[in-house]
């Protein structure tokens, strides 16, 4: 069955495991891998969904062979609250590499947002409203540089 994915990863790290992660660190567990569209949805009716850092790997195949942004998925549609203040509103962007990545800053809208050394690879982003496109490049452990696709995303205003 496609909707349900059985993923094994590694504890310390949120991503898939591979042959170097080693045994007491690996976990496996059976989520859900729904279409985007129903994801909101999905999680206000509790269900567990295949977590967006591995849905993004997996999607892409395997992290070993580029950079992948693992959050938010493509198309995700964010609103602001209208019972917090705006600047207080922030969204974590993750991108996923090979091994032995470093230097990976993510950008939204051409901007860089943050940059980090170690997987996951994360950088908060206050929301504004509007449509918005995030990215990252970084440096492969044999000192190339590479980018992912860019992920199209929106944030719109309160009710």
């Amino acid at each position: 069955d496609a909707i349900y994915q059985q993923v094994t990863f590694d504890a310390a790290t949120g991503l898939l495991a591979d042959d170097r992660t080693p045994p007491e660190r690996r976990e496996t567990r059976i989520f859900l891998d729904l279409p985007p569209q129903v994801h909101e949805w999905a999680r206000r009716m509790g269900l567990d969904l295949l977590p967006d850092s591995l849905a993004a790997v997996s999607a892409a195949g395997d992290a070993a062979e580029g950079l992948v942004i693992a959050s938010p998925d493509a198309y995700t549609i964010y609103k602001l609250s209208p019972e917090m203040p705006a600047d207080s509103q922030r969204l974590r962007l993750v991108a996923a590499g090979p091994s032995g990545m470093h230097d990976v800053t993510i950008y939204v809208d051409g901007v860089a947002v943050g940059t980090s050394d170690e997987a996951p690879f994360s950088a908060w982003w206050p929301l504004v409203i509007g449509d918005h496109t995030v990215y990252a490049s970084g440096v492969t452990a044999d000192g190339r540089t590479i980018t992912s696709e860019e992920r199209p995303f929106r944030v719109n205003p309160p009710d």
